[in-house]
């Protein structure tokens, strides 16, 4: 995994990165004991099969896949990218194999990398007899890690204009109210106002409007408006007219 990353604490049990600026790009390169063994140790040997951990893949794994999902929730996850025979002769590791999109890191992604490969050893036993005979045995493995990307609050400020395809708008208001449910759980007091120095003090402490309750409605429009619920109206139009959006 390549990009300008910083290591955070983690998120519900995943490694966090923090993206500082531009996307990240995933490669692969394969190593291990397995590749190039002798036949009485562990080697890795061409694999058929087109399913890896009970699930079809479009693809056979051969020298080895490599499975790329993601997800917005760390539970339901949507294959994106299938590589085979990623042990072949003929594969060029000089290549990324996946880019991330802007818009997965400005709403947080998590992704899961799986690697899955067959392994084969042959061991030689001796009969009553004193002739030798092999047994073969084989070992379908497969190995993965999860983490989460994110993109930096101060580089959303340096993004184009991003379109928003229809179908992802029900899923963003779903998400959306989430977050508003939980921010109003917050208090106003609990709000961090620089991300960088979270224990400077915010110019508007001690003197909010009694209006604001919790975290939820303390962000508001040019002319004063609830942001949050705003934007969940817009997300909720869109929807009914069937138009798409752009995020400016």
């Amino acid at each position: 995994m390549s990009g300008d990353l910083k290591v955070l604490s983690e998120t519900n049990g995943f490694s966090s990165y923090e993206v500082s600026s531009g996307l990240v790009t995933f490669s692969y390169f394969p190593n291990g004991t397995v590749i190039g063994a002798s036949d009485t140790d562990w080697h890795l040997i061409e694999d058929s099969a087109s399913e890896v951990n009970g699930e079809k893949i479009d693809q056979k794994i051969r020298n080895g896949v490599v499975i790329l999902q993601t997800s917005i929730d760390g539970t339901n996850w949507i294959t994106e990218l299938v590589k085979g025979n990623i042990a072949g002769s003929e594969t060029d590791y000089s290549e990324n194999f996946y880019e991330t999109a802007e818009i997965q890191l400005v709403n947080g992604c998590y992704y899961r990398v799986i690697v899955a490969y067959e392994v084969e050893r042959n061991s030689m036993i001796s009969n009553t007899c004193l002739l030798k005979s092999a047994i073969v045995r084989k070992r379908n493995l497969s190995k993965y890690t999860s983490f989460i990307l994110k993109i930096h609050p101060r580089q959303l400020l340096q993004l184009e204009p991003i379109p928003i395809q229809r179908k992802l708008l029900g899923t963003g208001r779903r998400l959306l109210i989430q977050e508003r449910d939980a921010l109003a759980q917050v208090s106003p007091d609990k709000a961090v106002y620089d991300i960088d120095n979270p224990k400077l003090l915010a110019p508007w402490k001690d003197n909010l409007s009694p209006v604001v309750t919790s975290c939820a409605n303390m962000f508001t429009t040019a002319d004063g408006q609830d942001l949050l619920f705003e934007i969940v109206s817009i997300l909720c139009y869109t929807q009914v007219t069937k138009t798409n959006i752009v995020s400016e």
